[in-house]
């Protein structure tokens, strides 16, 4: 049952959204939510009350071109990965959302996600799909791989995903968008396991002797895309995907599917098409995002999204 709705078109502009893109929850429940077409981070209480906003489209210091997926330390500052940029902005963790600097990241990275002090970033790069950054921009090691095809172009796209770091479990997770697989690293790049996502329905990719690549999604042209990655209580990891129809428009699906798997060894729990498409999980809510007619972020209960 839903809790809250935060995002309306009838609020004033700092509060209704172009494209919720990612978000993160601060250990003091303030919420901050990056909007990928205005192109700024904008933090609610939370009650849902909005606080402040920070960053405009632009090139120049604590502005964003791409900007896609956000992250906190352990601090609460906040932190945006720009991939048009290839950088990583700071921002202080105080009240105002001040911006603090950004550090080049010399690669395409799609994700990232801090392990205590440690950074790593998920995209392509040809010593593999994560790379632990410091926080000063130095490349520490790569490691992972998510694709093994000659294609560069295939196996590039297909580096790039999403990452989620367990601090619980000491362990990273990638996941690619449009595969059906979920596999988890100890920090050091040692691969855990791997797991497939039962019901998945698969892009089946097709390198030709020409160098060019077909797709295939099958006769009914439906297809998965992974959306989420998150980490439940009792080291459990959920991944959810939306079923798309060729030709749709972008992030339309026909419906959400959501696998449970554990956090230890990767076997899948359980599988469900009934719950929303979440963002976050936190102790006691999650936070998934519905487009009717624009975005908004609804606040869940957990114990009562467990019930459904």
């Amino acid at each position: 049952s839903k809790m809250r709705e935060i995002g309306a078109l009838e609020l004033p502009g700092e509060e209704a959204f172009g494209e919720i893109s990612d978000l993160a929850v601060r250990s003091d429940g303030t919420i901050f939510i990056l909007d990928g077409m205005s192109q700024e981070i904008k933090a609610f209480s939370s009650e849902g009350v909005f606080l402040v906003s920070s960053g405009r489209p632009g090139k120049g210091p604590g502005e964003f071109t791409g900007a896609r997926a956000l992250a906190l330390d352990k601090d609460g500052a906040v932190y945006v990965l720009d991939e048009r940029l290839a950088r990583v902005s700071r921002f202080f963790p105080s009240a105002s959302l001040s911006y603090e600097k950004a550090v080049l990241i010399n690669r395409h990275a799609t994700d990232f996600c801090f392990l205590d002090d440690r950074l790593f970033l998920m995209g392509n790069h040809k010593d593999g799909v994560i790379q632990e950054m410091s926080l000063d921009g130095t490349p520490l090691r790569a490691f992972g791989r998510l694709y093994e095809g000659k294609n560069p172009l295939l196996r590039a796209s297909l580096s790039l995903g999403l990452v989620l770091c367990v601090a619980e479990a000491e362990l990273i997770l990638t996941v690619s968008p449009v595969l059906p697989v979920v596999r988890a690293y100890s920090p050091n790049g040692s691969l855990m396991w791997s797991a497939r996502l039962p019901e998945f329905k698969e892009t089946i990719f097709k390198e030709n002797m020409d160098g060019s690549v077909t797709y295939d999604v099958g006769p009914d042209k439906r297809y998965h895309v992974l959306e989420s990655i998150l980490h439940l209580p009792q080291a459990l990891v959920l991944v959810q995907g939306g079923l798309r129809t060729v030709g749709a428009p972008q992030g339309e699906y026909d419906m959400i599917q959501t696998w449970v798997l554990s956090a230890k060894d990767g076997t899948v729990v359980s599988s469900t098409d009934s719950l929303p498409l979440l963002k976050h999980i936190g102790q006691v809510y999650g936070y998934g995002v519905t487009t009717d007619l624009y975005p908004k972020l609804v606040q869940y209960r957990l114990d009562e999204l467990d019930g459904e």
